[in-house]
């Protein structure tokens, strides 16, 4: 697994899969703050081929569905939220 900073405030890890049964797949992970450009890298990535899953917007889905995952989820966003605006 490799470890890129991309820029002052996003990361990327790299990981190539060749061990797998799908020989020579690499996954990428992006992290970083609101606005970092987390999602052009996705977009970059998007358009050479690799498929883009967004934990964020999968959480956002779950929360509007109201499943019971989106309203755990909701809870413990706003109890951070409460905890960290005090």
């Amino acid at each position: 697994m490799h470890y890129r900073k991309t820029n002052s405030s996003s990361c990327t890890l790299q990981k190539d899969c060749s061990q797998n049964s799908q020989k020579g797949v690499r996954m990428y992970v992006v992290f970083g703050y609101p606005g970092a450009g987390k999602g052009t890298f996705a977009e970059i990535l998007r358009e050479r081929g690799y498929k883009h899953l967004s934990t964020g917007n999968i959480l956002r889905e779950e929360v509007r569905l109201k499943t019971p995952l989106g309203l755990k989820y909701q809870k413990e966003r706003e109890c951070s939220i409460n905890c960290v605006n005090g």
